[in-house]
């Protein structure tokens, strides 16, 4: 018997493959719905919202013009959630996979739920993150529920999810203020990147807002008022914080610092426990389900190494921002304008950059349209570990992105 604790992508597939693995599986979820934070209220929603602003942005830079309403967006958030956690419910039924909702409980190595103990061979601990909710302040994570009639907002925090939230909000007209007190959007990126988000950021109209921290927020009337630690005073109509998140590890008897503490196999200091998603930080939801899946699996009895190399990163705004690997090393950059797909589709704007070290890739970044889709394939480059000659055979299609990729391949290749 295995206990999985916690119904996101990582409980999910790790529930998924130990009962394709002959087990038997108990997955536990305290929400009444499964999906956790990325199908429920994060990534999927915030997605089905960006992707028709997308379009409609693609369709503006052609001459052309379209129109969509927040309800309409909303409603196209919504439905998808719908259909995810509908469809994640069906596939768990089709493998007897038994789902209890209520709050799990870890103490001693043994699990309780709703005051009766569970018994189980072995356990993996999917908790997630949660936050702290101020009263008075929306998350990004809420943008597909809240009223989105106000006309301006402060954006606390220039992450992955202020980002989004911010190219979003922009898109519908609103007077966006985004505040962070690093010196650059997504800091801890390379300053090419770094520099050229902030810089397309303030471009399209994005009052970017650095070096800086919100010291106070004042509700007055129907607007807040944030005081700045550089003793400006800003006023806005509502106000989104982006940052705060934290494991969820309440109830959850096992060692951590910040994160559950676990190996290179996903074990944590307690025999037959494993752990993965985002409550080990893992930070996206598809290394949440490599984890789960390997977590899975190993609970079975196998002995598969989580492996963190290179796990690729998606920013999706327009143009999207994606990256993966250390940049160091050799490294060559290319301008998206050289590129024909890129031409087609106007969208000239942006970069590739790619490094290398010891004849093999070991680093990519893309902002530019289908920087999601480069990024994914330079990332199986690096952990396949294969080399700039081996690479030279790949051959992308034309025209495509991809073209970008080989060229900067070739270019590393011949580099002396």
């Amino acid at each position: 018997m295995i206990t999985v604790i916690g119904g996101g992508p990582a409980g999910i597939y790790a529930s998924i493959e130990a009962a394709k693995r002959g087990a038997k599986v108990t997955l536990i979820e305290r929400e009444d719905r499964l999906g956790g934070t990325c199908t429920l209220y994060g990534c999927i929603p915030t997605k089905s919202m960006l992707y028709p602003l997308n379009i409609r942005n693609s369709i503006d830079k052609i001459g052309g013009s379209a129109s969509i309403s927040t309800d309409t967006l909303q409603q196209l958030a919504k439905g998808s959630i719908e259909r995810l956690s509908k469809g994640i419910e069906s596939i768990l039924e089709s493998m007897d996979i038994n789902v209890v909702h209520g709050k799990g409980f870890l103490r001693s190595g043994k699990v309780n739920i709703n005051n009766e103990s569970v018994d189980s061979d072995a356990v993996i601990i999917t908790t997630g993150t949660e936050r702290k909710r101020e009263e008075g302040l929306i998350y990004s994570e809420d943008l597909h529920e809240v009223d989105l009639s106000f006309r301006s907002i402060g954006i606390i925090g220039g992450d992955v999810g202020g980002l989004e939230s911010a190219w979003m909000l922009k898109e519908l007209g609103k007077e966006v203020y985004l505040i962070d007190r690093s010196p650059f959007l997504l800091s801890y990126l390379d300053n090419d990147m770094r520099s050229s988000i902030t810089n397309f950021f303030k471009k399209i109209g994005i009052k970017v807002i650095l070096n800086t921290e919100v010291k106070e927020i004042a509700k007055k009337g129907e607007s807040f008022s944030l005081s700045l630690s550089d003793g400006i005073t800003i006023s806005v109509e509502r106000v989104l914080k982006s940052f705060g998140r934290y494991p969820a590890t309440e109830g959850i008897d096992l060692p951590k610092e910040r994160y559950i503490k676990v190996d290179d196999y996903l074990r944590t200091g307690v025999n037959n426990i494993y752990a993965a998603g985002d409550v080990i930080g893992t930070h996206t939801a598809h290394s949440a389900i490599h984890a789960g899946k390997i977590a899975g699996s190993n609970a079975t009895g196998s002995k598969l190494l989580f492996n963190r190399e290179a796990i690729p990163h998606v920013v999706y705004t327009k143009p999207e921002i994606a990256y993966t690997g250390i940049m160091e090393g050799n490294c060559v950059k290319l301008q998206a304008a050289s590129n024909g797909r890129e031409i087609i589709e106007r969208e000239t704007q942006g970069f590739l950059k790619l490094c290398s070290s010891n004849d093999r890739l070991i680093s990519a970044e893309a902002f530019m349209e289908g920087a999601e889709y480069v990024i994914s394939i330079a990332s199986l480059m690096i952990r396949m570990h294969l080399t700039l000659p081996q690479l030279m055979d790949f051959i992308p299609p034309h025209p495509s992105t991809f073209e970008l990729l080989k060229d900067g391949i070739e270019l590393l290749a011949n580099k002396k």
